[in-house]
Parts: C-alpha cells; sequence; structure tokens
C-alpha cells in the first residue's frame, strides 16, 4: 500500500507543476474553477482566479457589482469616486456676455447681461435699470412666508432695515431727514414733531370740526350767528342776534307769592301746594271672596288676583270686569306675581301642592312639578317673569331662570317661615322676610344663590316686604310695628312711624321705590310720595280688613283686595292748591 500512495503522490506533484498558479476570488473568498449560487441576484457564478463570474444565458446577465450607473445619449460622464453617471450637459465652453456683467446659465450656455454687473473697482454688484419701466430687484417669498423677504445689516449682523413678508418696512428713520410731507399718505405725526406755535391760518379747510373737540378757549360771539351780540340780544333758533321785543309786564308780587298765568293772564297767588289725592273704586264685576294676593301690570291694566280655597281672577281693564280662571283650580291659593306686561303670572298656594305658571295673561296653567310638592307662601318675578322667586313656609327658598321649568333650592339663607318674596325688575336682588316667629330680612344681589341677614332693622315678626325695580329701595312691614324703609338694598334701615304701629300686611312701591302703598287688617290704607317718609291716610276706600295691594310702575293706580270682600282700583290725581 505504501508504493501505491507513494504514486499517486508524485503524480499530482506533477499536475500542480504543470498547471499555472492563479490568485483566489474575494467577497466571498473561493479558488479558481469554484462555482456557487449567488442567492441574492438568483444566478450561478464562478470564479475566474480573480472575480467572480455570471454564468446566466448570453442576453439575460446581471452585474452583480455594477461599476457604471445611468447612460444618457448625447450626455457628459461624471463620478463620484464609486459609480460613473452619464447624465449631465457638456461643460459650457466659454463665458457669455461683457466684460463685468454676472454670469447665469441660458440652458445651453451662459450669459451675461448690462443691468447685473461686478465693478472690481469697488466690489460692488450694481443692478442697473435700462428702461423707465424696469424693475431692477425683485425679491419674492414662499406661498407661506413667515420671516422678512430684506434685511439690510451692519457688521454685527444687526438689521438696520427690515422688508416684512406683509411689506412693512422696519428701522428707526433716523437718516430720513429729507422727507417730505406730501410723500406721507396715511398715519399720525406726534404733537412733539410740531413746533410749539403754529402758523396763522385762515381755518377755511376745517369744514367737518367737531365741537366736541375744542375742549378750551372761547368762540367769538359773532361766530355764533349773524347780527350784533350784546346785553340787549339773545340768539334765536335760525342763528341770528334778535333784541328782546316788548312783551306782557309780569306783576310785581308780595313776598311769598308767585306769579302764576290764569285765564290768559299773569297774576300774583298765595304759595301753591301740590296736592294729590286718590280716587277708590269697589269692583264688583269678582265678587266678594276671601281675597288673598293681588298682582298688576306695570300700567295697572292687567290685574291678577287670588282666592283662598278658591280660583284665579284676572282682569285687562284695570280691574272693571273679571274672569275666573277656572283651569289652575280652586285652591288654598296665597300669592301671585306678574311680570311688567301682564302676560306671565306666577301663582302658588300652601296645600302642600304644585307652583303654576301662566304664560297667557291666566287664561291657561302649567303645574311646575320640578320644585316639588310643598306648602309655598310667597312668589315673585322678573319684569319679564322668567326669573322666579318662591318661598316655603318652614322650608327653603327656590328660584328659576327659565320661567318655572326648572328649579334650584338655595340654602344659603336656611329653612324658616318664608312668607314674603320681592324681587328686583331683573331678577338678580331679591328680598325676602319671614311670618310667624321673629326674625331678620334676608338679601340677595345673586338671584338667590347667596344670602345676607339684614340686622339693622331687627329680629322682627315682618309681614310684607317691597323692592324698587333696581333693588335699591326697600320697604318692609312689621306685624303690631311700624314700616321700615332701606335706601341702600337693605344695609341699613330707618324706622317710619308716620303711619303708626299697626298689623301690616302688604307694601306695594313704585318703580322708583319713591311712591308706595301699605295696607293692614282692621284699618285703612296708607300711602307715601316720598319713600316712607310721611304718609297719607286713604280713608276713601273705607277702614276693612285690606290684605293686599298692587301699584303701577308709577305709582298712579292701586288694586287692593279685601278680606272676606271686594276688591277696590284706586286712581291717583294731583293738583295746585293754594
Amino acid at each position: 500500500m505504501t508504493g501505491r500512495f507513494a504514486f499517486l503522490a508524485v503524480f499530482y506533484a506533477a499536475l500542480l507543476a504543470g498547471s499555472p498558479l492563479y490568485a483566489g476570488c474575494v467577497n466571498p473568498p473561493g479558488v479558481n474553477g469554484e462555482a456557487i449560487y449567488n442567492a441574492d441576484h438568483n444566478v450561478m457564478q464562478f470564479c475566474d482566479g480573480a472575480s467572480w463570474i455570471s454564468m446566466a444565458a448570453s442576453g439575460s446577465a446581471t452585474e452583480v457589482d455594477p461599476k457604471v450607473g445611468t447612460l444618457e445619449n448625447g450626455k457628459w460622464c461624471s463620478s463620484n469616486g464609486v459609480i460613473i453617471t452619464c447624465t449631465e450637459d457638456a461643460p459650457v465652453s466659454g463665458a457669455g456676455g461683457s466684460s463685468g456683467q454676472v454670469q447665469y446659465n441660458t440652458g445651453t450656455g451662459l450669459g451675461g447681461a448690462v443691468a447685473v454687473t461686478y465693478a472690481t473697482s469697488g466690489d460692488l454688484l450694481m443692478l442697473i435699470s435700462q428702461a423707465a419701466t424696469d424693475i431692477p430687484l425683485v425679491i419674492k417669498g414662499a406661498a407661506d412666508q413667515t420671516g422678512n423677504l430684506l434685511e439690510i445689516r451692519d457688521s454685527d449682523d444687526t438689521p438696520l432695515v427690515t422688508v416684512s413678508f406683509a411689506g412693512v418696512i422696519g428701522g428707526s428713520g433716523a437718516s430720513l431727514t429729507s422727507l417730505n410731507a406730501d410723500s406721507l399718505a396715511n398715519g399720525t405725526i406726534p404733537d412733539a414733531r410740531f413746533p410749539a406755535t403754529l402758523p396763522a391760518s385762515s381755518g377755511a379747510n376745517l369744514t367737518a370740526l367737531n365741537a366736541g373737540n375744542i375742549s378750551s378757549g372761547t368762540v367769538a360771539t359773532a361766530r355764533l350767528g349773524s347780527g350784533t351780540a350784546n346785553s340787549s340780544t339773545y340768539l334765536r333758533g335760525d342763528g341770528a342776534w334778535t333784541s328782546v321785543s316788548a312783551g306782557t309786564t309780569l306783576p310785581d308780587c308780595a313776598d311769598g307769592q308767585i306769579v302764576v298765568r290764569l285765564d290768559g293772564g299773569w297774576v300774583c297767588k298765595n304759595q301753591f301746594t301740590w296736592v294729590c289725592s286718590v280716587t277708590w273704586t269697589q269692583r264688583t264685576g269678582a265678587g266678594s271672596r276671601i281675597w288673598f294676593d293681588i298682582a298688576s301690570s306695570s300700567d295697572g291694566a292687567k290685574l291678577a288676583a287670588v282666592v283662598r280655597g278658591g280660583y284665579i281672577y284676572t282682569s285687562s281693564d284695570g280691574g272693571a270686569t273679571w274672569t275666573a280662571r277656572t283651569s289652575a283650580g280652586s285652591w288654598e291659593w296665597i300669592a301671585i306675581a306678574s311680570s311688567s306686561d301682564g302676560v306671565k303670572l306666577a301663582a302658588v298656594n300652601d296645600s302642600d301642592d304644585y307652583i303654576y305658571t301662566s304664560s297667557d295673561s291666566g287664561a291657561t296653567w302649567t303645574a311646575r312639578t320640578s320644585a316639588g310638592s310643598r306648602r309655598w307662601s310667597g312668589i315673585a318675578s322678573s319684569s319679564d317673569g322668567v326669573k322666579l322667586a318662591a318661598g316655603v313656609y318652614g322650608g327653603y327658598i327656590y328660584t328659576s331662570d327659565d320661567f318655572g321649568m326648572t328649579w334650584t333650592e338655595q340654602t344659603a339663607a336656611g329653612s324658616r317661615e318664608w312668607l314674603y318674596i320681592a324681587s328686583s325688575s331683573d331678577g338678580s336682588k331679591l328680598a325676602a322676610a319671614t311670618a310667624r316667629s321673629f326674625g331678620y330680612i334676608y338679601t340677595s344681589s345673586d338671584s338667590g344663590a347667596t344670602w345676607t341677614a339684614r340686622t339693622g332693622a331687627g329680629s322682627r315678626r315682618w309681614k310684607a316686604i317691597a323692592s324698587s325695580s333696581d333693588g335699591v329701595k326697600l320697604a318692609a312691614g312689621v306685624y303690631n310695628g311700624y314700616i321700615y324703609t332701606s335706601s341702600d338694598s337693605g344695609a341699613t334701615w330707618t324706622e317710619q312711624a308716620g303711619a303708626g304701629s299697626r298689623v301690616w300686611y302688604r307694601i306695594a312701591s313704585s318703580s322708583d321705590g319713591s311712591k308706595l302703598a301699605a295696607t293692614g287688617v282692621g284699618g285703612y290704607i296708607y300711602t307715601s310720595s316720598d319713600s316712607g317718609a310721611t304718609w297719607t291716610e286713604q280713608s276713601g276706600a273705607g277702614s276693612r280688613t285690606w290684605y293686599r295691594i298692587a301699584s303701577s310702575s308709577d305709582g298712579s293706580k292701586l288694586a287692593a283686595a279685601v278680606y272676606n270682600g271686594y276688591i277696590y282700583t284706586g286712581a291717583t290725581t294731583c293738583d295746585f292748591f293754594e
């Protein structure tokens, strides 16, 4: 066996000695004649001793490591050190234009234009207009341009002049020393830029001068009208200074007398007194009933009254005729409120029932169940009827800002024996009083959200409260006591003893709070025209069990209800008496 192997060794050594030597392939490593399958390019390759050669059929060979990129006919080639591409135009053979002109690409070569020139002597780039209509330089921004279109900077790179994308030029303008004022088409020149003394001017062009802009100085009388202005002339409405014509000579009255024109002449009279009186009319159309409350529109034409153990009644002619509104039912009605136009009404009873509202002057009624069934004791309305406030006897105050559709329980004032509540015309200011037990008056300035106990009037058995339309003036009555008034929304109170100490049951107020009317049990109606300072006993309506009273906004029309009696209306007339 040893001889056989020795023979093979000599045989292979002779073969190797007679064959040329080749270097192997790299990437991947291989020897001459070795074949592999390139999975990346899906082709067979063999090593020729230096490179891997594709064995693909003729016409479908793919170069594995191409060194030539895109080739375009007629284009110049260039290389980036890795691959050669032939896509560029042939370089221009020579410069275009004349000496000093800035070169630009014409698409087929280089060109130059006189309009863009570089002056080597001053290192200046010049844009030279060739015609009057030329625009030497155009700077065009992008469609969404937000930065400046142009900035001129100093050597420290600080912008001296800017042009924003909106075309606004920025800069101090300190060098604009020769600016012509005729070039200022708009804007305002500061006062400091005017001289202290302006030159004389006729002012003929001041044709639209507003007199309100003349803050000082005196206008000459000759400028006010034609004619001569002196102590014996006056300026007529037609702009003419006119002498006072001779007229009727007024009599020379004695001290304390006044001059009055009577029967076409002027006479002296002793001091006149302005006296107002109320004429009362018994309204039998609604019958004699246990009337418990009454409300009025601002003009006094529309009235609404409730009967204890009966129906609601309404009138649209100031109480002359009445209609029983049965749709709300027969209840122990206790209070009713009205909008200023008398269209929106709200009524409550203390029969553990609901609040009822009407939007057609009482023709139809809706039970508002969202506030619950309770012993309602009082209700008040804003002038538009939208905001309502109601009190519960032995409970809380409830408010609504949507004509009773929804209600909010206002607990800030506590659970009390609420009986009376009053509202400003906008419904923001409220005033409420307790009845059966001693307590304070409570006020709110945010439609009932928060409340303040007004201790200035003391803790009393309050039986009535009324408010002016702005909620500033208040008036309240005490059961077996006096009337109290406030002119600061309840912060302070004044005891008004002029009407006496009585069993006050209701107070009505004019919109300005100057005219008041009060009713009490077993007595007369009392009125005041000076916010409660003085009072007048209205004996014309008689002494009765007056329960409630309502007033028109100007206080000239009143409507009062008698417990177990009739409704009375009053019309106020005023006159001078010597």
